[in-house]
């Protein structure tokens, strides 16, 4: 079944929803506010639709979220072959994503028009293994904080508009990062050693 149309408001009346996939409709108009009130929200996944308006801040206040999916969706690391982009959904990345529980394990907002920087407290959030931020508008520089992330598999913040150098320190996740993708940006200088 294919669902049209605007995701209602009452969606966050739902206390005690564990998991929201919504993925591949045609959902569209704002990502309502009041999902920031399912507390009890461990995977939200909304990619695929066409949503528009800005990212919800009140997704900072999902506590207990493990999984947050938005945007386009594809299992690869490129940004060129998302399916279902959702450039018309703008706004900034919440601060406090992840926050204060610490549970997140998969960041995926992709192929949107999210801008703004990317938060140092991404890099709190201590069991994060995927971080695909690839294909929208992000700008600023790398945060340092992203050398937190000991658990980090996957890094993909290709196609933004990124600028300054890659930290050095990055290459503290090394050991384990198997997916490294910061292509089509406007990053400078040289790579650093640590990554090669």
């Amino acid at each position: 079944m294919l669902y049209v149309g605007p995701l209602p408001a009452s969606i966050g009346n739902l206390g005690n929803l564990a998991t929201l996939k919504l993925t591949g409709n045609l959902l569209t108009g704002p990502i309502p506010s009041s999902i920031g009130s399912l507390s009890s929200l461990k995977i939200l996944n909304l990619g695929g639709n066409k949503f528009s308006g800005s990212l919800p801040q009140s997704l900072g206040r999902l506590g207990s979220l493990e999984e947050l999916r938005i945007g386009g969706q594809e299992e690869t690391y490129s940004s060129e072959n998302l399916v279902g982009s959702n450039k018309e959904l703008g706004g900034t990345i919440p601060p406090g994503i992840g926050l204060p529980a610490r549970s997140l394990r998969v960041l995926r907002i992709r192929g949107t028009s999210v801008s703004g920087n990317i938060p140092e407290s991404i890099g709190l959030n201590n069991k994060l293994k995927e971080l695909y931020l690839d294909g929208n508008a992000l700008t600023g520089r790398i945060p340092k904080s992203l050398r937190l992330l000991k658990k980090l598999l996957s890094l993909n913040l290709g196609s933004n508009q990124l600028s300054g150098s890659i930290p050095p320190e990055l290459a503290k996740s090394k050991r384990k990062l198997s997916t490294l993708n910061l292509s089509n940006n406007q990053l400078s200088g040289t790579l650093p050693n640590q990554l090669v």
